[in-house]
């Protein structure tokens, strides 16, 4: 089964296809408490990025919010991600520019840019491998966040041209919520199963007898 039939599956599964507007609708919580709390909108996406690894979304959304009120780290967030948010606060429009478009791209900063409903890319995280893992060479988890900006100029034509009259962060999100409910985790640390020889094409796409 190719990358376009899982995404036609996805988007007949009712809870998946609900999952579309996950960024326009965060889009709206963080500019209303960026708001409420007098703090820029930009600042305000890329704390809330900044707080998202190894973080459920309910939590990512407490944290944030205990953040702007000027509350302790709730539990269950990793000090340094804490940390970096909060220096996301006092970011100038100068940094967020250079840290949001001229350093090199990663997970964080994409999902910060899909906070934004910056187009031009997609968020890949640990949900999103349970499904990519099987058509691209990804080595390993590890290797897709230490290489991201070099997987996802590889990995987002593809899904940006799955439907070309939606959003590629929506499909993203689409697919990131079928993954969860329906695919097994993957391994943080330990390379993914080999495959067996010739199930890839020139461009390492892996192939299905319907195609990606």
């Amino acid at each position: 089964m190719g990358l376009k039939a899982i995404y036609s599956e996805a988007i007949r599964n009712n809870r998946a296809l609900a999952s579309q507007h996950f960024y326009e609708t965060h889009h709206r919580i963080i500019q209303r408490y960026s708001e409420v709390y007098g703090i820029p909108f930009v600042n305000a996406c890329i704390a809330f990025a900044r707080l998202s690894p190894r973080t459920s979304v309910v939590l990512n959304l407490k944290a944030f919010v205990l953040l702007l009120e000027g509350k302790p780290k709730p539990n269950g967030i990793l000090t340094a991600n804490w940390y970096s948010a909060l220096d996301a606060i006092t970011l100038t429009n100068a940094d967020i520019h250079e840290y949001l478009y001229n350093q090199p791209l990663t997970k964080v900063r994409a999902f910060a840019r899909n906070l934004l409903l910056d187009d031009s890319v997609i968020t890949l995280d640990a949900i999103m491998a349970r499904i990519l893992k099987d058509y691209f060479p990804i080595p390993s988890l590890n290797h897709l966040f230490q290489h991201y900006a070099d997987w996802h100029t590889r990995i987002y034509p593809h899904i940006r041209e799955l439907d070309l009259s939606t959003p590629a962060y929506r499909i993203q999100a689409i697919l990131w919520d079928y993954a969860r409910r329906l695919y097994t985790p993957v391994p943080t640390n330990t390379p993914f199963l080999p495959e067996t020889p010739k199930t890839r094409n020139s461009n390492g796409v892996r192939l299905f007898s319907d195609g990606v």
